[in-house]
């Protein structure tokens, strides 16, 4: 059997899949890896199987992996002939596009051991909707302090600290003091680049470097 998966913009007519949900499938270091295997490989051509048992993956679970993938929009599946075959492509008319380019460029540039623990950190924070929510509210101010957010969100206090917690953990939302004492929450300044356009796919916004 033949798969051959390529890299698209995951629609349902006009509906772009939320990015939350994305993240969401890339947030396992597995299913990464896979697609890092994928979208590197020579002519962005590689053969299923032997990715997997280079990541030390069973087929049945290489499997499951890409259908996830697949049903994220990240990949296309078509079966044809004996072999298991990954190839990437992309759309050109879609915002989605820029993930695709950052990704690519990020398997490219960086080494897994060194630099996939703080980006999947990144993607952890952005792989759900409530975080999302919070993102938005946050984006929209300067500095905001919590009691503020509080109202904004209308999330339990316990709720919003742990939602908070984790999107500073994952680098998207910094945190300062200011003159009273009193703690501020703003979008992150240092974010690097495939970081940055996640945040920005899930403002749906461009956002300024």
């Amino acid at each position: 059997m033949n798969i051959v998966c390529g890299i698209i913009l995951h629609q349902r007519g006009d509906n772009v899949m939320e990015i939350w949900k994305i993240c969401r499938v890339l947030n396992n270091p597995i299913r990464f890896a896979l697609l890092r295997e994928i979208m590197i490989s020579p002519n962005h051509a590689q053969n299923v199987v032997l990715a997997g048992e280079r990541l030390g993956c069973k087929k049945s679970l290489t499997s499951q992996y890409l259908k996830k993938l697949a049903e994220a929009g990240l990949l296309s599946v078509k079966r044809t002939g004996r072999y298991a075959v990954c190839s990437t492509s992309s759309l050109r008319r879609s915002p989605i596009v820029r993930l695709q380019l950052a990704l690519s460029e990020f398997f490219a540039e960086t080494h897994p051991a060194c630099d996939d623990d703080a980006v999947l950190a990144a993607i952890n924070a952005l792989s759900h909707h409530g975080r999302i929510n919070i993102l938005h509210i946050v984006s929209e101010h300067d500095k905001i302090n919590f009691s503020s957010l509080a109202k904004h969100t209308a999330y339990p206090f316990a709720t919003l600290r742990r939602q908070l917690g984790v999107l500073i953990e994952g680098g998207i939302v910094s945190t300062a003091e200011d003159a009273a004492g009193v703690r501020t929450y703003s979008l992150s300044t240092n974010l690097t680049k495939l970081p940055f356009v996640l945040v920005s796919l899930a403002l749906d916004r461009r956002l300024t470097p």
